[in-house]
């Protein structure tokens, strides 16, 4: 697990994270709110896991039996697959996709996901993933309803629980679905970190699409801050045992 804290003397502007330890912490907001998003999005997370024992380890979750989405890393399976689960209006799953042999203790991974309302498709590291289990593939339609946001655990029932243990540079939510071409300027060329998605560069013009931006550990004074064109969902609000201590390079 990677120490925490900064120390004097890092390298001014360099990509900051938080480091999750596995056991009590994350981050999501108090009060459920809509999203701003329906039923065509895309959404990013840059992680990188400090373990891969226990059991499911969620990165991100808009919580919620409808219009549910969640990115999660099953690591009770030996190939450690990435389980992208999406549910609808009613709270039916739509698709519930597995990836095996993505995730390497210690190595950063892009994870971006994009639903045009018929299509899930999921790209690591900006390259297209082919599912190795079609657990469930329906069809299904999403809407906008009240939910809430969860950094590092899935939320339930009022408890958080399946808690991710590594670094989570940032998280992503566009109210558009991005394209190949635009999913490959964010992933600038292995280093996805260096890149800010709040400005249009190249292909990537969706700048006024980016609904939710969650740059974690960039402002230690706000640590939950969301800086995307949507109305704010601060994940700080309910945070559990995460502090400016926990922000560290990624």
């Amino acid at each position: 697990m990677a120490s925490k804290g900064l120390l004097l003397g890092t390298v001014f502007n360099a990509p900051l994270s938080i480091s999750f330890n596995g056991v009590d912490e994350d981050l999501f907001n108090n009060t459920p709110q809509t999203i701003g998003i329906a039923n065509d999005w895309s959404v990013q997370a840059l992680c990188e896991p400090a373990a891969l024992t226990a059991s499911e380890m969620v990165v991100f979750t808009i919580r919620g039996a409808p219009n549910e989405i969640v990115l999660s890393i099953l690591a009770f399976d030996p190939n450690d697959p990435l389980r992208v689960w999406t549910r609808n209006s009613s709270g039916t799953t739509i698709k519930r996709y597995e990836f095996e042999n993505h995730f390497t203790v210690g190595v950063k991974v892009s994870i971006l996901c994009t639903w045009d309302g018929t299509d899930l498709v999921t790209y690591i590291d900006g390259s297209v993933a082919t599912p190795t289990t079609l657990v469930d593939d329906n069809a299904g339609t999403m809407t906008d309803t009240a939910r809430r946001v969860s950094i590092s655990s899935r939320e339930g029932e009022g408890v958080p629980q399946s808690f991710f243990e590594g670094k989570i540079h940032s998280v992503s939510v566009w109210n558009t679905v991005l394209t190949q071409p635009k999913v490959t300027v964010l992933e600038n060329s292995g280093r996805p970190q260096e890149i800010d998605n709040r400005v249009n560069s190249g292909a990537y013009d969706a700048s006024a699409n980016l609904v939710h931006y969650w740059r974690l550990g960039l402002d230690a004074s706000d640590i939950g801050k969301d800086s995307g064109t949507g109305t704010a969902i601060d994940i700080g609000d309910d945070a559990v045992n995460i502090t400016s201590d926990d922000i560290v390079i990624y």
